[in-house]
């Protein structure tokens, strides 16, 4: 009897460990997806990079999350304006990655908000 418990307890941790969080992963396929325009505007960019990494960091804060996420793609999508000339392929391309990364994150952020019981206004989805 005691073994069964035993390999329950063990089966279950195990599982827990292996969890791999496939939302994380599409929000980090997509940002990879931005790095062939890192430079065009490094600064930018690294803003883009600091700022979505400090909404990934405070999905848990939903309101403060979505702030950081919106600052970020706002910076994300200034990225092609700093092209001389601008590129309108570039900037639409840029322009749907933004919106992708926008939708998927806060898809995150309302399942986040869902456990909290609190209201969330999503605006890219």
């Amino acid at each position: 009897m005691f073994a069964i418990v035993f390999i329950a307890v063990f089966a279950y941790v195990i599982s827990k460990i292996t969890k791999v969080d496939t939302k994380n992963s599409v929000i980090d396929a997509i940002i990879k997806e931005t790095h062939k325009y890192s430079g065009i505007d490094e600064t930018l960019y690294k803003t883009f990079i600091a700022n979505m990494s400090l909404a990934k960091d405070y999905k848990n804060r939903v309101k403060l999350s979505q702030t950081y996420l919106q600052k970020a793609l706002h910076r994300l999508n200034e990225i092609p304006l700093y092209m001389t000339p601008i590129d309108a392929d570039i900037l639409d391309d840029v322009a749907e990655i933004s919106s992708r990364l926008g939708a998927e994150f806060e898809h995150i952020l309302l399942e986040e908000a869902n456990n909290q019981n609190i209201e969330f206004k999503p605006k890219y989805i």
